[in-house]
């Protein structure tokens, strides 16, 4: 499993889908992103050979944000790019630095 996924509980994803939630209220659920939930969905999928729709899942959501690193100010967020991850000023966070990405994970 990718070592950037959090908060996966396929069991509880797996409930919620076959419930009928959409994309929306299966975030609010498990407390997670669009971007975790897309990972989650397709983690399931391959433990269960198995194709899940999820209604909402593709609609227009959060856009890609443009940012500029700043020596003094370093990377600032908008207030709905945080509403729309789940992140919170003062929250802890670790990066995961990769080859063309950083990806910034909630601890």
């Amino acid at each position: 499993m990718s070592s950037y996924t959090h908060k996966y509980n396929p069991d509880k994803l797996r409930s919620l889908i076959s419930e009928g939630r959409n994309a929306k209220e299966i975030m609010k659920i498990l407390g997670i992103s669009l971007w975790s939930l897309k990972e989650h969905l397709l983690l399931l999928q391959f433990q269960d050979k198995k194709y899940y729709e999820v209604k909402g899942l593709f609609d227009k959501g959060v856009e890609p944000e443009e940012f500029r690193i700043s020596e003094k100010d370093g990377i600032l967020f908008s207030e709905e790019l945080l509403r729309h991850t789940g992140f919170k000023e003062g929250d802890k966070c670790e990066l995961i630095i990769e080859a063309d990405r950083i990806i910034i994970k909630k601890l």
